[in-house]
């Protein structure tokens, strides 16, 4: 955009009274969505006419004063926010449009705890002498692997059942110590190796827990 053109829209900013505008955008997902431009008066009145005016100028430079994060990786998810523009004028830089971002970054951070469980003798012997590996997650997707090919009784299935449910009883019930916003599918659970373990309890499972939330932050401009 040449500098005429910037100073054919500084002349109309001046014309319509025009104090300040406010540039509302959301991005993320390796996309920049549709930004909305709003433009005010000294005293805080919309100028809906504005819009004709502005807005496809500074759809146009606003990317080049401006940077905008919109590559997610998984962990960084995202910005939304508002920039605010307005005509600065001084003796020094003469006649000009400052763009400030405030805006807030997005994150989904996990984060996990280890519960142990108490079980009956029975359980325990059966798990560690016939079960792999046991995992599960929000919606109630369960997988179990045996080490060997077995006969599961109808006991054996009550007490896999009771044992599930306790996992995600006490799974649901923790929290972490976080102010994100938690995401509702994001529990899953799986059993520790006993072999592996450092200290051993008889009678006793420990069961990974992981949870994922959504995280705010101050944007960087």
């Amino acid at each position: 955009m040449s500098n005429e053109n910037e100073e054919e829209i500084i002349k109309e900013w001046k014309k319509l009274g025009v104090s300040k505008c406010e540039a509302s955008f959301m991005c993320g997902g390796d996309s920049m969505n549709e930004m909305v431009f709003t433009y005010f008066d000294k005293e805080g009145e919309e100028i809906p006419e504005a819009k004709n005016e502005f807005d496809v100028y500074f759809e146009d430079v606003i990317y080049d004063r401006v940077d905008f994060y919109v590559n997610s990786d998984g962990h960084y998810m995202g910005e939304r926010g508002v920039v605010y523009i307005e005509l600065f004028e001084d003796d020094e830089d003469g006649v000009r449009f400052t763009y400030d971002k405030v805006a807030t970054s997005e994150y989904y951070e996990t984060h996990g705890t280890r519960i142990a469980i108490p079980v009956s003798n029975e359980t325990f012997r059966f798990i560690l002498d016939k079960v792999s590996m046991l995992s599960g997650s929000h919606y109630d997707a369960f997988e179990i692997n045996y080490k060997i090919d077995c006969i599961i009784t109808d006991e054996n299935e009550k007490d896999l059942k009771d044992l599930l449910e306790k996992v995600c009883e006490l799974g649901n019930d923790w929290e972490a110590e976080t102010d994100g916003e938690y995401s509702d599918d994001s529990f899953s659970f799986e059993l520790e190796d006993w072999n592996l373990l450092k200290e051993k309890q008889e009678n006793t499972l420990f069961f990974n827990i992981s949870k994922g939330y959504y995280e705010y932050c101050p944007s960087e401009n």
